[in-house]
């Protein structure tokens, strides 16, 4: 499948207003039943966390947004 099958199949279009205006996306914070399992997920796709806070909060940067789990 190309990009513009792609685009046609799975995005809007037109696309719809936006609710909010945001200037960007500082941080998303997500929460595992299984943190552990998801930290060692996380860090084989990403690397190991660049942020770590105690034993149970981990944070990747990417771009100029964190994912923190």
């Amino acid at each position: 499948m190309g990009i513009s099958e792609y685009r046609a199949r799975y995005f809007v279009d037109p696309p719809p207003v936006p609710l909010y205006a945001f200037e960007g996306i500082g941080g998303v914070t997500l929460y595992f039943a299984h943190c552990d399992e998801a930290v060692g997920f996380y860090a084989q796709v990403l690397g190991p966390p660049a942020y770590v806070e105690g034993t149970r909060t981990n944070g990747w940067r990417i771009g100029m947004t964190w994912r923190t789990l």
